[in-house]
C-alpha cells in the first residue's frame, strides 16, 4: 500500500481482520475499474497471513450466478485437492447437491440451505473472505449481500467487499445499492491508485523478458506518462509495460547487434507507453496514426492546423505529434495495434532510416528527410549532393527518387534551394525514363516494397515531403505508368516459364498474382489471363496433384477477394472460356484414374469458384 492516506487504511484493515471480538458488518473497499484494488487487497492479505496468521478465502463474483460458484471457489481454496483432475467427476456430483437461498427483505433476513457444510467448514478455518468484483456478479446484488449477511452476522466472519459502486447494477431489486448496502456494510474505504506500487509489481511480474530491464531503468519516465495521460487505471499501465515487452523483443530479434542510445531507449519508452495507454483507453485510434504519418512531411505550422480532433489532441498532450522525434514510425506503430506484431523487416528499415541512427554515410535524401536537426554547412553539402545524384539519375530504387523530389520541391518552396520547379519536372521525368521506363528489359524488377512506394505517401517508414505539390504528383503518376508498362514486359517473360513454375515451385507462383501478409504480388494489379492459353491452362490443372490445386485456389481466392482493382475486370472472359475445358478434361481424368484426391479437389473446389468468377468480374467491369 501507498503512504498517509493508504497506511491508514491497511492498519484499519488489520485491526478489523484481528480484533477478537467479531464486528458483525462487512467492509466495502470502494475504486474504479483498473485502481488496483484488487492487486493491492491480495497483497494486504498475504501480508495478514505472515504477521497475523489469518488465513484468507478470496472468491471472484465475476460472472457467478449463484450460491454453488461461490461455495465451489471456496472449496477449492479450502480443499486444494478440489483443483485436481482426480476429483473433478465426484466433485461435479457434489456440487450439485448444494443448494441455497439468501434473501434480504426490507428488515428481515430469510435463509434457507441444505449443505451447512459450508458454513461449517468456513468456521473452522476462521478465514477473512474476499468478495471481488461484486458489480460483475450475474446474481442479483440482494442475493450476494444475503450471502454476505449470513457470513458476517451469523457466522462471525469478517469479510471484505471490493467494488466500484457506480457499476453495481440493480436487476432482480427494487431496492437501490445504497439502501441495501446499509444492513450488511458498516464500513466503507475508498482505495486511490498507487503507480508506483503497482510498477514495482509489474515488473517483477515481467521477470526477465525483453524491455523489463529498460523499464526498470526509467522508472520516472514509465510513471510521468501514466500520470499524464489522467486514466488512473493499472489496467492500462499494465498492459502498456507488456507492448513495451514485446515492441522491445521484436526489435532484439529484428537486429541483435544494434546498441541502442539510452536517450532513444527513454523515447521508445515513453512513446510506446502513451501509444498503448491511450489506445487501449479508446481515446486513440488507427486512423490517428495514420493521419499523423499523412501529415507528417509539412511544416509545424501546416501540422498544427491539419492535427485535429480527440486523438492529434492526446499526441500532443504526450509530445507525440512531431514525427520526426519518434524512435519508431507511428506506420509501424499503427500495424502493431492493428496485428499485434511488427514486421522484422519492416523494423530493421525503421531503425536504418531513423534519424536517431542515420550516419554520414546513408544518401544524401535520407540525411535531408531530417533536414529539421541539421547544421547550416551540412544542409548545403547535402542538397549539393541530392542535386548530382538527381542529374545523375543514382537512384535505387522508386521510393529514394519520390524521396528526393519531395524534398528538392520543399526546399525551393521554402527558398532554400534556387532551382526553379520545372527543372525538377524535367530532370525527373529523365530519370524514369532511364530507370524505370527502359522497354523490353527485366533490370527493373520491383519489391512488394517498391511497388507501395509508388502508389503510396511514402517509403521507408517515412513520408514523402510536398507530395501534394503538382510537380511531385505529376512525376509519381509517370512512375507509376512507367513500372506497370514494365511490369508487363516482365510478365510477358514469366509467362514462357509459366507451366514450369507452377509444376516446380507453386508457391512462388502464387505469390505473384496473389498478395500474402506483409508483401505485394508482383503482378497483383495486372491482367494476367491477357498472356494465357485457356486450352494450356485447363490441361495443367486437371493433370495437378492436390498440394498444387490448392495452392492455386488459395491464390484466386485472395486475389479476388472483395476485388475492386479496375483491370482485373479483364479476366472474366478468360475464365468463362477457361470453364468448359477444364470440366471436359476433369471429367476426362475420372474416366481414366477413376476418383482420385486431386480429380475430387477440382471438381468439388476449384471448378466451383471459377465457375462464379465471371460474374463477379462482369460486375465489376460494368460498374467502371
Amino acid at each position: 500500500m501507498q503512504p498517509a492516506h493508504d497506511d491508514a487504511i491497511e492498519v484499519y484493515l488489520t485491526q478489523y481482520c484481528t480484533q477478537p471480538a467479531s464486528p458483525h458488518y462487512a467492509v466495502l473497499i470502494e475504486g474504479e475499474w483498473g485502481a488496483g484494488k484488487t492487486w493491492r487487497i491480495k497483497q494486504f492479505a498475504q501480508r495478514l497471513t505472515e504477521q497475523h496468521q489469518k488465513k484468507t478465502l478470496y472468491v471472484s463474483l465475476y460472472g457467478v450466478s449463484s450460491i454453488n460458484d461461490i461455495a465451489e471457489q471456496f472449496f477449492r481454496q479450502l480443499n486444494p485437492l478440489l483443483g485436481s483432475t482426480v476429483v473433478q467427476t465426484s466433485w461435479g456430483l457434489a456440487r450439485s447437491a448444494l443448494k441455497g437461498t439468501f434473501k434480504i427483505a426490507d428488515d428481515a433476513l430469510e435463509l434457507e440451505m441444505s449443505a451447512p457444510d459450508i458454513q461449517k467448514r468456513l468456521r473452522t478455518h476462521n478465514a477473512v473472505l474476499i468478495f471481488d468484483d461484486l458489480e460483475r456478479s450475474t446474481m442479483p446484488v440482494d442475493d450476494v449481500l444475503g450471502i454476505i449477511n449470513q457470513l458476517v452476522e451469523h457466522d462471525d466472519h469478517r469479510v471484505l467487499i471490493l467494488a466500484n459502486p457506480d457499476q453495481v447494477p440493480e436487476r432482480g431489486t427494487t431496492i437501490p445499492f445504497a439502501t441495501l448496502k446499509e444492513k450488511v456494510i458498516g464500513r466503507t474505504l475508498r482505495l486511490s491508485p498507487d503507480p508506483r506500487g503497482a510498477l514495482q509489481s509489474f515488473l517483477n511480474e515481467l521477470g526477465e523478458v525483453a524491455g523489463s530491464q529498460q523499464l526498470a531503468k526509467h522508472q520516472e519516465t514509465v510513471l510521468r506518462v501514466f500520470e499524464l495521460a489522467g486514466y488512473s487505471n493499472l489496467r492500462q499501465l499494465r498492459q502498456a509495460m507488456l507492448d513495451f515487452s514485446r515492441v522491445r523483443g521484436a526489435l532484439q530479434q529484428a537486429v541483435p547487434y544494434l546498441q541502442l542510445p539510452e536517450p532513444y531507449v527513454r523515447r521508445l519508452v515513453h512513446e510506446v507507453l502513451a501509444l498503448s495507454i491511450e489506445f487501449r483507453a479508446g481515446q486513440l485510434e488507427l486512423d490517428d496514426l495514420s493521419t499523423l504519418c499523412d501529415s507528417a512531411a509539412t511544416l509545424p505550422s501546416v501540422d498544427s492546423e491539419r492535427a485535429r480532433g480527440a486523438g492529434a489532441a492526446r499526441l500532443r498532450l504526450h509530445g507525440l505529434d512531431d514525427i520526426t522525434a519518434y524512435g519508431l514510425p507511428p506506420a509501424l506503430y499503427r500495424e502493431y495495434f492493428q496485428y499485434g506484431e511488427l514486421r522484422h523487416e519492416a523494423l530493421r528499415e525503421a531503425i536504418r532510416h531513423s534519424a536517431w541512427f542515420v550516419t554520414e554515410d546513408e544518401p544524401a535524401w535520407l540525411q535531408l528527410w531530417h533536414w529539421q536537426q541539421l547544421s547550416n554547412a551540412r544542409f548545403n553539402a547535402l542538397v549539393y549532393k541530392l542535386q548530382e545524384a538527381y542529374m545523375d539519375s543514382a537512384f535505387d530504387s522508386p521510393g529514394a527518387f519520390l524521396h528526393a523530389t519531395g524534398l528538392l520541391l520543399q526546399f525551393i518552396g521554402m527558398r532554400l534551394l534556387q532551382m526553379p520547379d520545372d527543372a525538377v519536372q524535367d530532370l525527373g521525368s529523365e530519370v524514369v525514363k532511364a530507370k524505370w521506363a527502359t522497354s523490353g528489359t527485366l533490370h527493373t524488377a520491383l519489391t512488394a516494397e517498391d511497388r507501395a512506394a509508388i502508389d503510396g505517401n511514402g517509403a521507408f517508414g517515412l513520408a514523402y515531403w510536398s507530395r501534394s505539390h503538382p510537380i511531385f504528383r505529376k512525376l509519381q503518376s509517370d512512375l507509376r505508368t512507367a513500372v506497370t508498362a514494365t511490369q508487363q514486359q516482365q510478365f510477358k517473360y514469366w509467362w514462357e516459364l509459366w507451366m514450369t513454375e507452377l509444376r516446380t515451385d507453386p508457391q512462388r507462383w502464387a505469390s505473384r498474382i496473389a498478395s500474402s501478409a506483409g508483401a505485394q504480388a508482383q503482378f497483383g494489379a495486372i491482367p494476367f489471363t491477357e498472356y494465357l492459353h485457356a486450352d494450356e491452362f485447363a490441361k495443367l490443372l486437371a493433370g495437378s496433384d492436390m498440394p498444387v490445386l490448392r495452392t492455386v485456389l488459395r491464390a484466386l481466392q485472395t486475389r479476388y477477394a472483395g476485388v475492386s482493382h479496375p483491370a482485373l475486370a479483364q479476366e472474366a472472359a478468360f475464365w468463362g472460356a477457361l470453364l468448359p475445358k477444364l470440366e471436359y478434361y476433369a471429367g476426362n481424368r475420372d474416366e481414366t484414374e477413376g476418383v482420385t484426391l486431386g480429380a475430387a479437389y477440382l471438381t468439388q473446389q476449384i471448378i466451383p469458384f471459377i465457375a462464379a468468377l465471371p460474374p463477379r468480374l462482369e460486375k465489376l467491369r460494368k460498374q467502371r
